[in-house]
């Protein structure tokens, strides 16, 4: 957190102020969301949007109808469409972008010709150009992987058939760096990463009794990794799946329920575990991804059922459809991605495709964390990211935009203060 320097009588004075002349204030917002359906590109048979940065910017892969080109890549803009990215130099069969990051780094993989089931990691830099990550120890397959504000990208990788015996790796700089043990030889991987260098992930390590236990792992080069152990028996698979800056997580873990495995999905705040959503009986609930906000976004539904994308914030549980409308026809049933400013990035169907669609929340500047209340949790976050907004800021916080968080933005807050529910929740 960047602090400036601030007279604290100052801000102390200020604050007492614009408490009082809250009181006689009221604030009224729409808390739900405007969706934004991305445009069909004539020509095209296959569109799977998959992710989303702060700057409007959508990576994914694409088909062509009709023509002889394979699954490519595509990078989209409001202002340039869809822009097909160029292929490894060593050729491709297939290649797409599944990552970008803040800066505008995209990642993808690609299958390299003369081998289907070797996939490697392509790198499309900020500046141009692609790039191809060299195999590891005659690695077969890379996957679930993550890429950070320095460039570093970290994930799992395999060096046998049918994605045999994973580990968790990290590249940066051009190369593999050493992981210490006991997670650098384990079986497992990185599953997410957080632009201030930590990953995290699930590793299965060998236990006294000879006995392998699944633990969730965090760690961060030239730091002790930390191990986990989150949930025991029946669940297995726990691992952390997106982390904020406070490392606070995201955790999904598989159970077992009579003969099935259903995904459980938790908030961890350093401590203790609260679960999100229905994690009961045959109900599963896979977490995508969460925010500085505290929102965690992703699927839910019954073994066998249908599912819907979802919403959780600070314990309470939604069904993102019944927060938005749609176009007629459109079902919402993925949550990908909640950006820091609170847009969520989320897939719909429509008729059998996929579309991509971005959710913008509809409330008041002043609700920084999206909640639809003016509170303490705001005023919260408007004092952790004091000082010059960056690339990787909340720019919520910054209320009146002016690139600075400050004591004018912590104004604002106080003299919008509304510590109930704002008017026109859709919750």
């Amino acid at each position: 957190m960047n602090v400036r320097s601030q007279p604290r009588t100052t801000l102390t004075l200020l604050s007492v102020a614009f408490l009082v002349a809250a009181a006689c204030r009221t604030a009224f917002s729409q808390c739900g969301y405007e969706a934004e359906v991305l445009p069909w590109p004539p020509g095209y048979h296959l569109v799977l949007p998959s992710d989303m940065n702060e700057s409007g910017v959508v990576v994914g892969q694409r088909k062509v109808q009709g023509g002889s080109l394979q699954i490519s890549a595509f990078r989209w803009t409001a202002e340039e469409g869809y822009v097909t990215l160029p292929p490894p130099p060593q050729g491709a069969a297939e290649w797409e972008a599944t990552d970008i990051d803040a800066f505008g780094t995209i990642v993808g993989l690609a299958d390299l010709p003369g081998n289907p089931s070797w996939f490697q990691i392509v790198r499309w830099p900020v500046g141009g150009g692609v790039e191809l990550l060299s195999p590891a120890n005659s690695a077969l397959s890379y996957s679930n992987y993550a890429v950070l504000a320095d460039g570093s990208i970290v994930g799992t990788i395999s060096n046998g058939p049918n994605g045999q015996f994973p580990r968790p790796f990290w590249w940066r700089d051009g190369g593999f760096l050493s992981i210490p043990e006991p997670i650098g030889s384990a079986d497992g991987g990185f599953r997410c990463a957080h632009p201030t260098g930590w990953a995290g992930g699930l590793v299965r390590l060998s236990q006294r009794s000879g006995e392998l236990e699944w633990y969730a792992v965090l760690w961060k080069p030239d730091q002790r990794p930390i191990l986990v152990d989150l949930l025991r028996w029946p669940f297995f698979n726990e691992t952390f799946v997106a982390l904020d800056k406070h490392l606070r997580a995201c955790v999904v873990a598989t159970e077992s329920v009579n003969g099935s495995s259903p995904k459980r999905t938790y908030y961890w705040d350093g401590l203790t575990l609260e679960a999100v959503g229905p994690n009961q009986g045959l109900a599963w609930t896979t977490g995508a991804g969460m925010n500085e906000l505290g929102q965690i976004v992703g699927r839910t539904g019954v073994l066998g059922g249908n599912g819907f994308a979802f919403l959780w914030q600070d314990g309470v549980f939604s069904d993102l459809s019944t927060l938005t409308t749609l176009p007629p026809g459109y079902t919402l049933f993925w949550a990908h991605r909640p950006l820091n400013d609170g847009v969520l990035f989320c897939d719909a169907y429509l008729r059998g495709s996929i579309r991509g669609v971005i959710l913008r929340p509809q409330t008041v500047a002043e609700d920084v964390n999206v909640d639809c209340k003016v509170n303490t949790r705001d005023l919260q976050l408007v004092l952790e990211e004091w000082g010059p907004v960056n690339e990787l800021s909340v720019r919520r916080a910054d209320v009146n935009g002016d690139e600075e968080v400050d004591a004018y933005d912590l104004a604002e807050v106080l003299g919008a203060w509304s510590p109930v529910e704002l008017p026109g929740n859709a919750r």
